[in-house]
């Protein structure tokens, strides 16, 4: 709902200063699920034209002090604005804090997924989109190379992830032995134990028939496959059977939030469809899977296992650009809930992609871990380079760059690039082991985490890349920092 003039005068009376203004202005932007012009400020403000240099003057400073960014867009004049994540997450957290009785009763609303625009619209931020790329990169990570064991460990990961943010009490052991042995786990319902091969099934169902690059009938953001993909995980879960992979025909509630989901059946079919069409049509496979993210558990298309087929179906468009897929991990429970109800009561995806972000990295962290952990024995490409890996290690903490070793195969660049940034960031956890297997301290770590968290041309992530810059010398490697918890 756009503002009154009255908000005008009101934050021109109570904040009589400018960082005030700014930042009271950009509270009122981050109510708003999508990145504005400055004409749709003056709108979300109920200025008048004649009150854009205010505005203006009030963007600015925010943007200085940023409290919000100036989104320019190729090829389009003009620019739009957007509250600083920060500031979208404080807005939700502090709307979410209310008790529920006195949140607004609200119901779906169609403009949230009409008003996204494939390629304009962004719910991830730009720097959040260049970080998850920096982690992988489209094409990098074929999911049909990786071995059957790897495979394994990720559909089990899964399998796990997804079922325990609905609450399921199966370990990650247990789930492991509940799908490779049958053992169910004591104490547990049938519904749980279902739940968890469930999605076992349905990841499979993805990947299975999954190519990079894709194949013509390969699984895609279509109507067909997310209907699939739920029958999948809904089976033996629903007490209508024949609702298995259909669209719902009547009335849902959710629990514990003041969103009415959308009711009726045509408006409910068209809306699926949009949703289909538009994850179809964005090229960044991040945010396509934070695009389903968003609009599943919002449309409610199914009757039940609405938000777990969005957490299965997200990785549809990262295997097919050839990234690491998610396997959900150690997310929070809580932070996922409190993520989604404030998509269902304030369309505001803020607290939700910041839950994606931090799951992608730690769901990735470890299976990239476990592309390079041998199966059997020692890691050959460890034993062979041992002590050129420990020799660009220590160059890069000390020096703050490395540098490919002539004795290093190209064949072996990528597994080698793979084994040095595992080791740096073990290192910049300050894991003991590696520390003292690299004759490294407290100090030598600071220094090295200091120097690069001030070099101004430091990418986001520690890592090593396989494809080398074309600008530099073919055998540098780039060794960028990423903060690490």
């Amino acid at each position: 709902m756009n503002a009154t003039a009255a908000e005008v005068q009101r934050i021109a009376r109570v904040y009589r200063n400018t960082d005030q203004q700014a930042r009271a202005v950009a509270e009122t932007l981050a109510r708003s699920s999508r990145e504005l012009t400055t004409d749709e400020v003056l709108d979300q403000l109920g200025m008048s034209p004649s009150d854009r240099p205010k505005a203006l003057r009030w963007l600015d400073r925010a943007s200085v002090t940023g409290l919000v960014q100036r989104v320019e867009e190729k090829g389009v004049r003009g620019f739009r604005w957007r509250a600083a994540d920060a500031v979208q997450r404080d807005v939700s957290r502090q709307r979410l804090d209310r008790p529920l009785a006195e949140r607004p009763r609200v119901g779906y609303n169609c403009e949230f997924l009409d008003s996204y625009e494939p390629g304009r619209t962004f719910y991830l931020s730009s720097d959040a989109r260049k970080r998850l790329h920096a982690r992988s990169r489209p094409g990098t990570a074929a999911f049909e190379d990786l071995s059957s064991h790897d495979k394994s460990v990720f559909l089990c990961g899964l399998s796990h992830g997804s079922s325990a943010l609905e609450g399921n009490p199966y370990s990650r052991l247990e789930t492991i032995k509940l799908i490779e042995e049958g053992l169910q786990k004591k104490g547990a319902s049938e519904k749980e134990t279902f739940m968890v091969l469930n999605h076992h099934d349905a990841v499979r169902y993805v990947v299975n028939n999954m190519h990079y690059p894709p194949l013509n009938n390969d699984v895609h953001v279509r109507g067909e496959d997310i209907r699939n993909i739920h029958a999948l995980l809904s089976y033996h879960l629903l007490d209508d059977v024949n609702m298995c992979g259909a669209l719902r025909t009547k009335a849902v509630t959710i629990f514990e939030s003041s969103f009415t989901p959308l009711s009726y059946p045509e408006d409910l079919k068209r809306c699926f469809q949009m949703i289909c069409d538009k994850a179809q049509k964005i090229d960044d496979p991040f945010e396509a899977a934070f695009f389903l993210l968003v609009h599943l558990p919002y449309l409610q298309p199914f009757e039940d296992c609405n938000k777990r087929t969005s957490r299965v179906a997200c990785n549809i468009p990262l295997l097919r650009k050839g990234v690491l897929p998610m396997s959900w991990v150690d997310v929070d429970i809580r932070s996922y809930q409190d993520g989604l109800v404030a998509v269902y009561e304030q369309t505001s995806p803020a607290l939700l992609a910041e839950v994606f972000f931090d799951g992608y990295m730690r769901s990735t962290e470890e299976f990239e871990s476990i592309r390079v952990r041998p199966l059997d024995g020692p890691n050959e490409i460890a034993l062979r380079y041992r002590n050129e890996i420990r020799a660009v290690v220590q160059t890069v903490v000390h020096e703050g760059h490395g540098a490919v070793p002539e004795t290093v195969d190209p064949a072996d660049q990528a597994r080698f690039g793979l084994l040095v940034r595992g080791e740096l960031e073990r290192l910049a956890r300050r894991h003991a082991g590696t520390m003292v297997q690299y004759g490294m301290n407290e100090l030598s770590i600071r220094a090295w985490r200091e120097r690069e968290a001030g070099d101004a041309g430091c990418a986001d992530e520690v890592g090593v890349s396989a494809d080398l810059n074309e600008d530099a010398d073919r055998d540098t490697l780039a060794l960028p920092l990423r903060e690490v918890g």
